[in-house]
């Protein structure tokens, strides 16, 4: 990025210096996992092989367990033992927590250049929501590992902001739309995503809570994750709220 971003420095750093180092078998990886075609309860294809490596066998799941916050997988519990079965490998939930965060942290180094930089079909909202929710999972996540509780912050007042190049790309947007070159559909999506963000944080006058990716019992009793705690003891009770599920 042009312009040093203290959250993907902070995280970058903080992968380094707690990498599982006990971790030391390598096998192939989807790892943009669960994504496939399927029929009669087969799987005849699978898809988006652009991110797969050899690494942990522990970052497939990590990426389960990241997109099951968008997309409702089901009983992870159930996909651990089948992992566990296939495989023979046991699950190491340690590791699974670490590349939960490296996972998001892809997210965010990704994502973050064209927020500093945006083109004019650049899909900035969509940028900044990943940036914004994959920065919050990977920091929820890393307090939880470390035993920290995440207290509810409020919204701030005005102030200046250093997404000023959302607003610019923006104007330049609509200052490039004319009845004579009608825009496409994607960039229709380009001019009206901003404006619906731009209107949205000026009405936003509550607080938020913290949310987090999957809590890792459920990859032990099967739980939803929608009504996981925050906390990974067995004797909390108090329900994880926020997450977004597509």
């Amino acid at each position: 990025m042009a312009v040093r971003d203290p959250v993907s420095a902070f995280l970058r750093r903080w992968l380094h210096r707690n990498y599982p180092r006990h971790r030391d078998r390598a096998v192939f990886l989807t790892y943009d996992a669960f994504q496939f075609m399927f029929e009669k309860g087969r799987i005849t294809g699978l898809l988006d092989f652009e991110l797969a490596c050899v690494g942990d066998p522990m970052m497939d799941l990590a990426a389960l367990r990241v997109r099951d916050t968008i997309k409702n997988l089901g009983d992870l519990s159930v996909i651990a033992q089948g992992f566990e079965g296939a495989t023979g490998i046991g699950i190491d939930l340690d590791a699974v927590d670490y590349h939960t965060v490296m996972y998001n942290t892809l997210t965010v180094l990704s994502a973050g250049p064209p927020m500093v930089a945006p083109e004019r079909t650049t899909d900035y909202v969509s940028h900044l929501a990943w940036y914004v929710n994959s920065a919050r999972w990977a920091f929820e996540v890393i307090a939880e590992m470390c035993g920290f509780a995440l207290e509810p912050v409020d919204v701030p007042g005005p102030q200046a902001s250093r997404h000023a190049p959302s607003y610019g790309h923006l104007v330049e947007a609509l200052r490039a739309r004319s009845v004579e070159s009608p825009p496409t559909t994607k960039r229709s999506r380009c001019i009206a995503t901003p404006v619906i963000y731009v209107v949205s944080m000026r009405s936003a006058n509550s607080s938020w809570t913290p949310i987090s990716t999957t809590c890792r019992r459920c990859w032990v009793d099967g739980s939803p994750p929608w009504v996981q705690t925050r906390s990974w003891s067995s004797s909390s009770t108090a329900p994880m709220r926020g997450t977004t599920r597509g």
